[in-house]
């Protein structure tokens, strides 16, 4: 399980360029086992307008995971219109498409997507034996989502995805597998 809460703060530095950090502290655990339960993630990046499509993003992301600690978070994010956009960054590409509801743009917005995420962690967990381990998770995800953007502030999604190269790997032992391909389903809401 995990249980976590997440900030992030944007200040614009110039016409051209901002600064976004964030943090998201929690808890990765199966509740039973004591011991590095807590969790912290963070990031800091900065975009830059480079054309009025085009923003450049660089910056990097502490993920507190046992194989993957550090990831760069590095890209181009590309909006030829107001309706399409393309994020080719990581730790998350994304194509996304604004949809049209009888014709008209009225209301909240309604994004349609394709994306590609790294998924897992490393949560404290309870072996059969009874002693405390830390068991990471890794796998990729190819995600299908819809996006309702709200102008009071709340947001909305849903989402389908494929999981793959699924692997789960023990930090006292060299106890390590791999389960097989799964859907994922998940929905979430923002404010």
């Amino acid at each position: 399980y995990r249980v976590s809460g997440s900030m992030m703060l944007v200040k614009q530095h110039s016409d051209r360029m901002n600064f976004m950090i964030g943090v998201t502290p929690g808890v990765a655990s199966d509740f039973e086992a004591t011991k590095n339960a807590f969790r912290i993630f963070g990031f800091g990046a900065a975009k830059y307008q480079w054309t009025r499509t085009t923003e450049l993003m660089l910056g990097v992301a502490y993920l507190d995971r046992d194989d993957i600690p550090i990831l760069p978070m590095v890209g181009l994010v590309w909006t030829p219109n107001e309706n399409t956009r393309l994020e080719l960054a990581l730790p998350r590409p994304r194509l996304a498409r604004r949809l049209c509801w009888n014709g008209a743009w009225a209301g909240p917005e309604d994004w349609v997507y394709l994306a590609g995420e790294l998924g897992g962690g490393t949560y404290a967990v309870r072996r059969s034996a009874g002693f405390d381990d830390e068991m990471t998770l890794r796998d990729f995800r190819l995600i299908l989502g819809i996006e309702r953007k709200s102008k009071q502030g709340c947001s909305g999604r849903a989402e389908i995805g494929y999981v793959f190269g699924r692997k789960i790997e023990f930090e006292r032992d060299a106890t390590e597998f791999q389960p097989r391909d799964t859907i994922l389903l998940r929905a979430g809401v923002a404010y």
